[in-house]
């Protein structure tokens, strides 16, 4: 029974994901796995950027079944922007029921309880996130780490801002505090300054360190992570695929089949599923092949060191939930 406005669920907290037509179905794959792994009053909520034409259709008759809201709005919603800022307008997307949401890149999978992570209590103005990794390896003398310590002094963060340089692919805030955060990133959109390279990521640390509180990699899990002994220490419940190849590409390292085969099972004899898996080449599948298992290598000896995992444990010291 759908109780009110199409929402599942009468709750103040919502996991809600956005994307356009190209990210459906991964999108679609983390959103049930979400709906497993929150309490039933808990909503769950895909937001979809664009027009709603076929592929939309089929996710929206997958949701429905399963419990999970399905919204679609116009690029206008957002102001025409690209799809990555669409979490910023999430308070004039989402059903009024919510007040506590819980933002998730749909390049994800949830392997547990977000409970503690629903449940951890924030102050009026805060902001939940967890650090981006690049923070471990910013007092690294190698040149490529002061390139980027340069870059992030000339778009405006001090040291102590880098040091909280936090990703923004798992979110949680309060509802009504994100007009006030949206019209700052927007306002600092308009100052010139060199090109970002993580747009959206970028915009939201300048515009929210005073504001953030930490949480534990446990809720947003790099999966290159995997290839540096980090999986025991942090008992991760949402991994999170931040750069190709990812687990729908196939069993490539560090994930393997236990990530890869969910997408299998669910387009296995369902080509409407199967159309909207994103696909790579042969040529660059096996590219990807020989570059993960490099990557293995380099990233466990850069990583998998003693210091490294000191750095991790001080870290997480620091985190909220």
């Amino acid at each position: 029974m759908v109780p009110h406005g199409g929402c599942w669920a009468l709750s103040k907290h919502c996991v809600c994901y956005t994307t356009d037509d190209g990210y459906l179905l991964p999108t679609l794959i983390s959103a049930l796995q979400a709906r497993d792994h929150v309490g039933a009053k808990d909503g769950v909520v895909i937001c979809h950027i664009g027009e709603r034409g076929r592929k939309a259709e089929i996710v929206n008759e997958a949701c429905r079944d399963a419990k999970v809201e399905f919204i679609s709005v116009s690029a206008q919603t957002i102001g025409g922007r690209h799809v990555m800022f669409a979490r910023m307008f999430l308070d004039l997307i989402l059903p009024a029921d919510y007040d506590s949401v819980l933002y998730v890149d749909g390049d994800t999978q949830v392997t547990g309880s977000l409970q503690p992570l629903l449940d951890a209590p924030l102050a009026a103005g805060e902001l939940l996130a967890a650090p981006d990794p690049m923070v471990l390896m910013l007092d690294n003398r190698a040149p490529e780490w002061g390139r980027l310590r340069s870059y992030f002094s000339s778009i405006g963060l001090s040291q102590d801002r880098r040091d909280l340089y936090f990703n923004s692919g798992v979110l949680r805030f309060g509802r009504n505090d994100l007009g006030e955060i949206r019209s700052d990133c927007l306002k600092l959109l308009e100052i010139e300054r060199p090109p970002l390279r993580f747009p959206d990521q970028d915009i939201l640390n300048i515009a929210c360190a005073e504001r953030v509180r930490q949480m534990s990699f446990r809720w947003n899990f790099p999966i290159f992570f995997l290839n540096c002994g980090f999986r025991a220490a942090i008992e991760p419940k949402l991994f999170h695929f931040m750069s190709n190849p990812r687990p729908w590409h196939g069993p490539l390292r560090p994930w393997g089949e236990e990530f890869s085969a969910v997408y299998a099972r669910l387009t296995a004899g369902r080509p409407e599923f199967a159309e909207m898996l994103p696909r790579l080449p042969r040529w660059k599948l096996a590219k990807y092949w020989m570059q993960q298992h490099v990557k293995a290598y380099v990233e466990s000896a850069t990583w998998n060191t003693p210091a490294m995992h000191e750095k991790l444990r001080a870290l997480e010291a620091r985190a909220l939930v």
